[in-house]
């Protein structure tokens, strides 16, 4: 018996998300979506409901009829709860046979690409003599004069940013009430979230710094066009989620057990922005951004192999790119996600690039490996970077044959390290590790000041020897400035050598895939390292062996 597709996605969704002006409505944002699609799920037979999470929608219907006036009735009740517009693609049909659902599956995913690219033709909107902008967003007008949170004085808002506010003003959405359930388990009630990104400073924080993790999974539109059936695209489509959110619970815990003396021992120190399907945006403390995104890849990638291998799909491999924005904690969380957004399509594409790359290249294969395939080379990656003050930070040619960075670095598991050359980059674990290394060593601030202004971009050599030679000889007086203490220059000399290679002034030769050219320069991780000096600390490592050197 033929059976119909519906496939439906909603438009612009972190345009919805990130319009309101508070952090406190962009959650709200998070929670109407995931009310919106538990609603849809209701409203189809569950067998029928193949996906319905972050927006995105596999129906199925036995009326062609039906199925058009439910796609009607669905864009149009999403309008009505978001101002915004959900793109319904044509139907597609299915035979009903389980070897043809594959193939039916991919036409309505392309089916759903084409009416997105289509887009709406322009109308009207509702005008009158006399309105009001909504005081959140700025965008819709506003309906109503009315505080959005409790205490504070009446303003303009529409009803969406009003339902934002509503919907923030308690846990019991799904959306966070299931991720503190992964955290802390049936005793959710006890523990509270973070409301304001200054829970996150003070005892945590003395700077009043934050981080934002954006993270996005590799080549998961090709994972699932690989399910040949409803069941197997239902099960990855649910099961995608919980792995998410187990996979954020896991470093969550870690940090809770870092909470400093005299902070709020119930709190939660991560709020979830957006957690839709794999993609990722959370609130964390600042110190320990940089290890939490690499554990939370790992278990990413652990969680993601047992549930490819539970449903059939074994052969694919899942990873994670991901990018960690440090800024003040009073830094608009439009622009940080803008900015994170940037660095997180580069740290894909590299990722990308690489594994095409490693495909191709002759009897390079992942550790353990008996398969020449593309998922043999997919690993994760995360990049990072700090916004300083209100602004970003000036960026470096890309043409300068000398740059002060290795960013993206890579994510590898213990126990499947690649055994590509270092010329495609360093594992961002050797980056933490060299961080340890010298706060234990307690090397002094001021040769790390020193160094810090050495690597400066107005600094680096240009192509030619004599530079390179002016160069490596300031590195080599910083050095000598620390003979005093010969353990002090043997750590630097390690962290120099493990973060760079042993040619003139430690640089390493880098030839990383682009999406045309390869992109050949000589980097170094150092610079790296002192730019993320404060936000680079283990969740498995005792904060008082970072804080000694500071209060030495």
């Amino acid at each position: 018996m033929t059976r119909w597709i519906l496939t439906a996605e909603a438009d612009k969704i972190q345009h919805f998300v990130f319009r309101s002006s508070r952090l406190r409505e962009v959650v709200g944002g998070s929670q109407l979506l995931t009310d919106f699609c538990d609603e849809v799920t209701r409203a189809i037979p569950p067998a029928d409901c193949i996906v319905a999470d972050g927006g995105a929608f596999t129906l199925l219907f036995d009326d062609p009829t039906r199925a058009a006036d439910f796609g009607r009735a669905l864009a149009q009740q999403y309008y009505e709860m978001t101002n915004c517009t959900l793109t319904v693609a044509h139907l597609t049909d299915w035979s009903g046979e389980p070897e043809d659902f594959s193939d039916a599956n991919r036409r309505a995913h392309l089916s759903l690409v084409s009416a997105k690219r289509q887009g709406r033709a322009a109308a009207g909107v509702g005008q009158g003599p006399y309105v009001a902008f909504c005081a959140s967003c700025g965008v819709g007008l506003a309906t109503t004069h009315h505080p959005l949170v409790e205490g504070e004085s009446a303003q303009y808002v529409c009803d969406v940013c009003l339902r934002k506010a509503e919907k923030r003003g308690g846990e019991g959405s799904r959306f966070l009430r299931e991720f503190k359930q992964a955290v802390v388990g049936d005793r959710f009630n006890c523990f509270n979230l973070p409301v304001e990104p200054e829970k996150l400073t003070g005892k945590w924080e003395a700077r009043n710094y934050v981080a934002y993790l954006i993270a996005d999974g590799n080549g998961m539109g090709k994972v699932f066009r690989q399910c040949k059936d409803p069941g197997q695209l239902h099960e990855l489509s649910t099961g995608l989620e919980d792995v998410v959110r187990q996979s954020l619970a896991a470093p969550t815990r870690k940090l809770m057990g870092q909470a400093p003396r005299g902070s709020d021992q119930n709190l939660i120190p991560v709020l979830p922005l957006i957690l839709g399907g794999d993609d990722v945006f959370v609130l964390l403390p600042a110190a320990y951004a940089l290890d939490f995104a690499r554990q939370f890849c790992l278990e990413y990638e652990t969680r993601m192999a047992a549930l490819l291998k539970r449903i059939g799909l074994s052969d694919m491999r899942a990873t994670m790119s991901a990018a960690v924005v440090i800024c003040k904690s009073k830094y608009p969380h439009t622009l940080v996600h803008k900015h994170g957004e940037r660095l997180l399509q580069e740290a894909k594409r590299l990722s990308k690039a690489v594994a095409v790359r490693e495909k191709e290249r002759p009897g390079d294969k992942a550790v353990g490996s008996n398969k020449e395939q593309e998922s043999d080379h997919n690993y994760s990656s995360v990049h990072f970077d700090v916004i300083l003050g209100s602004r970003l930070p000036r960026e470096t040619g890309e043409t300068q044959r000398y740059q002060n960075t290795l960013a993206p670095y890579w994510v590898f598991s213990p126990d499947s390290a690649p055994e590509f050359p270092q010329n495609i980059g360093l594992p961002l674990d050797r980056l933490l590790a060299q961080r340890l290394a010298l706060a234990k060593q307690q090397i002094p601030n001021r040769r790390m000041i020193q160094l810090r202004a050495l690597y400066d971009p107005s600094r680096l050599p240009d192509k030619t020897a004599e530079a390179l030679g002016l160069w490596s000889a300031e590195l080599a007086r910083i050095k000598a400035r620390m003979a005093r203490n010969e353990k002090d220059v043997e750590t630097l000399e390690q962290t120099l050598k493990q973060l760079g290679g042993d040619r003139d002034g430690y640089w390493l030769p880098m030839n990383r895939p682009g999406t045309t050219t390869e992109t050949i320069f000589e980097g170094h991780g150092l610079p790296d390292l002192i730019q993320m000096w404060d936000f680079s600390w283990y969740l498995d490592e005792n904060r008082g062996v970072y804080t000694a050197q500071e209060e030495a």
